[in-house]
């Protein structure tokens, strides 16, 4: 034991180790630290939840649909990430108190093309809280059920961590794309210089050559016929 816990009394010790486990205790019943959220989201629009509470299996379960709708082979990126920035305005519009967005019509073109025919989408709607169904002019309406405020929070908040996400991909596939082109650009410079000193060489040895029987010439034709005798 160090001397200086040793000069310590033994009831004060035993209060101190005491206080230290009372304060363990008190951090372990909060539990883990709350998970950190996208910015710009507003305080009261912020799903409260933890790493690891009751619903952490409901939002892998919503996780694993964005990621499954992003991915799939038969719906291309852009329409895919297009679906989530749609998804997540609807969300957000009607967070923010904006009475056409806790309905939309499933004849919109836009809705049409961006939830009804990509995989999963509508399924998502589901989920955002987006249950009742209706019919005006003969067109199905898709109504908001306001029980479902948390489950519509949780959904807007990973529906933009699933944008930011997939934007940061893009800009990183951007700067290797850049990358790429700039080595692709420095090889074809090697290339062109080799390319550059081959033809530079072919040519300086035909000049050569051309010196060489230019002047095997010359000193053929310097050479003075013999005359014989007649």
């Amino acid at each position: 034991m160090p001397s200086t816990l040793r000069s310590i009394p033994v009831e004060d010790r035993k209060a101190m180790a005491e206080n230290a486990a009372a304060r363990r205790a008190k951090l372990l019943a909060l539990g883990p630290p709350a998970r950190a959220h996208p910015p710009g989201l507003k305080p009261e629009h912020q799903p409260k939840f933890n790493d690891h509470d009751k619903d952490h299996a409901k939002r892998n379960a919503l996780r694993k649909i964005i990621d499954d709708l992003i991915g799939h082979p038969k719906t291309p990126r852009a329409q895919a990430l297009e679906t989530l920035r749609i998804l997540h305005k609807i969300g957000q519009d009607n967070l923010n108190g904006m009475v056409k967005a806790r309905s939309f019509n499933r004849n919109n073109i836009l809705i049409k093309r961006h939830i009804f025919q990509v995989h999963l989408a509508e399924e998502f709607t589901f989920k955002m809280g987006y249950t009742r169904t209706s019919v005006k002019d003969f067109c199905e309406i898709r109504t908001w059920d306001p029980e479902c405020l948390e489950d519509l929070k949780l959904c807007v908040f990973l529906l933009r961590e699933a944008i930011q996400r997939e934007g940061e991909r893009a800009s990183e596939q951007i700067i290797l794309g850049r990358k790429l082109e700039e080595k692709d650009a420095e090889k074809q410079d090697i290339l062109k210089k080799i390319n550059d000193d081959r033809k530079d060489v072919k040519l300086r040895v035909e000049r050569e050559k051309d010196a060489l029987r230019a002047k095997k010439h010359a000193k053929s034709d310097s050479i003075p016929l013999t005359k014989t005798d007649g």
